[in-house]
């Protein structure tokens, strides 16, 4: 076999086929068109993996189904590029005596990487990630901060099936709480609007009174009456967290709302990952405040606050948006959950 044609691992110089054969330590060298060939194939699934995984590394990579796969991943590729680079830089330092250098190592490296990517279905993570993202998420193009988003949701501001993908844009520029807010009473009617193309999805028997309550509450909003739009948003976020999470008793009901929501956050799947988006909001939304111990009135919507201290502090048009948004989405993800339990029981 002429030396172009030869397989990538070839026997050394000086041992022939039947001594390979009869020899258990037969020593194997790479040509160097299978170390590049190697190489390239490292490159090849790195980038990959970063093409499907980049949009959300920040938080994504955190998600304990994401974590146990890329530390696998990470574990063999770092161990590969790292040894790659030795044996590539000794090569290259006694290119005259290539021969005499051991490679055999190569050979079961390869493999391992090969054996552990094979076990990684790529296309069902990317599409575990998609169908785990709100619909308004999805109309993000590809420059898009993810990681942002997040971080804007967890500070309590609702981004999940409303609002729409240009005003969660605007958000993810927005350097301040206070320009987050102003961006919400901004954008008034389109957030009506997309309140209300959501809504219009809400048909399951249990969830119909909460829909048209939500209907009342952007009627009165449209009209201008915010602070009547907040008060009622207040008890609708309220009502449809207890038909989402059950009170097991009347004590501690927002602390188990709030533990449960958290858990959801750290261990949910990627199919999981909307619930957790639509509910994040609601930590912040549920933090308790002491007024008679002289805690300040909360500044950005707060249930409690809605309830017990009204006053310009906690009604403002940014606060009524935000609630307005809040309660919409809630009632909308658990038409969405039901939805879902339907069709699985009927798989």
């Amino acid at each position: 076999m002429s030396d172009d044609r030869r397989p990538p691992y070839e026997p050394a110089d000086g041992h022939g086929d039947e001594e390979a054969t009869n020899d258990a330590s037969n020593v194997w060298q790479p040509s160097e068109e299978a170390m590049n060939s190697l190489a390239r194939g490292l490159d090849a699934h790195v980038e990959r993996i970063r093409r499907i995984m980049q949009p959300l590394a920040g938080r994504i990579a955190e998600l304990p189904v994401v974590k146990r796969q890329t530390d696998a991943i990470s574990a063999v590729v770092a161990r590969n590029q790292q040894l790659i680079k030795i044996q590539t830089e000794a090569a290259q330092a006694v290119a005259e005596h290539l021969q005499q250098i051991d490679f055999v190592w190569l050979e079961g490296l390869r493999e391992q990487l090969a054996g552990v990517l094979s076990r990684i279905d790529f296309g069902k993570i990317a599409d575990a990630i998609h169908r785990g993202l709100p619909p308004n998420w999805q109309e993000l193009n590809d420059m898009v901060r993810i990681s942002e988003l997040f971080d804007i949701t967890e500070a309590g501001y609702p981004t999940a099936w409303v609002p729409r993908a240009s005003i969660l844009n605007q958000l993810i520029q927005a350097e301040t709480d206070d320009e987050r807010g102003q961006i919400f009473a901004g954008h008034q009617a389109e957030i009506i609007e997309d309140c209300r193309t959501v809504i219009a999805d809400v048909v399951d028997e249990d969830l119909v009174e909460l829909a048209e309550m939500l209907e009342e509450m952007l009627t009165v909003a449209e009209g201008g009456h915010l602070v009547a739009a907040q008060a009622l948003a207040a008890s609708i976020f309220d009502t449809t967290l207890r038909f989402t999470i059950e009170p097991e008793r009347i004590s501690g009901y927002y602390a188990k709302v709030k533990a449960e929501i958290e858990d959801h956050k750290e261990n949910a799947s990627l199919s999981e990952l909307r619930w957790g988006l639509v509910h994040i909001p609601a930590v912040a939304a549920l933090k308790m405040f002491n007024a008679p111990a002289g805690d300040p009135v909360p500044d950005r919507f707060n249930r409690h606050a809605s309830a017990h201290a009204v006053g310009r502090v906690q009604y403002s048009p940014a606060n009524a948006l935000i609630a307005v948004t809040l309660a919409t989405s809630l009632v909308r993800e658990a038409q969405e959950q039901i939805s879902e339990e339907t069709e699985d029981d009927a798989a």
